[in-house]
């Protein structure tokens, strides 16, 4: 076993204690979650803490905007479904009401790009660098010069963000 596997194995059993449910009967209770047990979800946009959780594989959206810390006063309660299982590896991104701000693709950070669904550091990086090459987004379907960012990406985003 490698040292890597060594710290995953000790790391997963310290986190089991918060994994496993407070209803477990006695003598499940120390028992280890296995890893195909547990699933890692990230959440963005509208929640206090946004970021990578790992759950048990039968948590629900609830269980994952708890984790995050709750909602922010901004968002749209109304486009989310608490019942809704996230898989292994999910991207959640919770909405602002359409009342909310929206961002910038002209001044937003590499961070705050991160946060619209389906753009990561990496596409986040690129639209900032297509900005400062050509200058500011003159029309929102501009951003889908960049490279990596096209029909299907700029469908999710386009209600998230402005010029």
């Amino acid at each position: 076993m490698t040292n890597l596997e060594r710290y995953r194995n000790s790391a997963l059993a310290e986190n089991s204690t918060s994994l496993t449910s407070s209803s477990t009967s006695s003598s499940q209770s120390s028992s280890i979650i296995s890893e195909n047990d547990t699933i890692v979800v990230t959440i963005k946009g509208q929640v206090e803490n946004p970021g990578k959780y790992s759950f048990e594989n039968s948590c629900t959206l609830q269980d994952v905007i708890g984790a995050a810390g709750g909602l922010t006063i901004t968002a749209d309660e109304s486009a989310l479904n608490y019942s809704y299982s996230p898989i292994d590896k999910a991207e959640i991104y919770v909405p602002a009401t359409n009342g909310g701000s929206k961002i910038s693709i002209n001044s937003a950070d590499v961070d705050t790009l991160d946060m619209l669904p389906s753009i990561g550091q990496s596409l986040a990086a690129k639209i900032i660098d297509y900005r400062e090459e050509n200058g500011d987004y003159i029309y929102l379907e501009q951003i889908m010069k960049v490279s990596g960012l096209k029909v299907t990406i700029f469908e999710k985003i386009k209600d998230y963000i402005k010029l």
